[in-house]
């Protein structure tokens, strides 16, 4: 059995460091006095008893990765209530999360205007087309070019960032919100590419044999859940992990 030493202890190297224990004598290095990266959470000085994400709070529904390992790790999934609306602060004031939307990008600049304001209302309702790529691009970057800088700061950096744990400008199109992908390959419009898909949800959501999956999950006592699972089935197989170890 190989020893393998696993650099960072937040939840990509966690759940590496997973997979390989079945295999293999595993030692998890992490610089900082506490595992999980950007997952984390606060009781706020004992107000609520379960806690509360202050990084990622969610992960998509629609992927299967988190629901696979939570699976393995015994986690039970919980959603999001739909009685209540999330809310982001933007301009001073807090709105409502527009539900018309794809992962905050919208069809209509109508349905944020009072969110982003209506100049840059306009902006996004001017889109410019961008050439066709490649391969690949980042959201952010994408978006404020195609959109502006508005829409992609007051609403899809918010929402990327409860799944993520990182800002938009440095994450991939393609990993994370693939839908809209055909826009940038293309190099036709994200606005009418997101009314097609907005169409193609309303339908969904209107057939009764086929009812509307929750977008989001999450765990009893936040997604921050999975770092202790993750650390309980890692040592269970004789896994090892070291706090304040730096690697340089």
């Amino acid at each position: 059995m190989s020893q393998i030493t696993v650099v960072g202890g937040g939840v990509s190297g966690l759940v590496a460091a997973h997979r390989l224990s079945a295999d293999h004598d595993v030692t998890v290095l992490e610089a900082g006095d506490r595992l999980g990266g950007c997952l984390k959470s606060t009781t706020l000085d004992g107000a609520v008893p379960v806690g509360i994400d202050t990084g990622a709070e969610a992960s998509l529904n629609r992927r299967p990765e988190t629901k696979n390992l939570a699976a393995e790790l015994g986690l039970d999934s919980v959603f999001p209530s739909t009685r209540h609306s999330s809310q982001v602060l933007s301009r001073g004031s807090l709105h409502a999360i527009p539900k018309r939307t794809i992962m905050g990008v919208p069809a209509d600049a109508a349905e944020v205007e009072s969110l982003i304001g209506t100049e840059a209302a306009e902006r996004l309702a001017a889109e410019q087309l961008t050439p066709p790529i490649a391969d690949d691009v980042s959201l952010g970057v994408f978006l404020s070019e195609r959109l502006g800088d508005a829409i992609v700061d007051s609403l899809v950096d918010p929402l990327l960032g409860g799944v993520y744990a990182g800002r938009c400008r440095d994450l991939s199109l393609a990993e994370t919100v693939p839908a809209l992908l055909p826009a940038a390959v293309e190099g036709t419009s994200v606005l009418d590419l997101v009314a097609k898909l907005l169409a193609a949800r309303d339908a969904q959501a209107a057939d009764p044999g086929r009812p509307a999956e929750p977008v989001f999950m999450s765990f009893e006592g936040g997604i921050n859940r999975l770092i202790p699972a993750l650390r309980e089935a890692i040592e269970a197989r004789g896994g090892q992990f070291r706090l304040g170890a730096g690697v340089t």
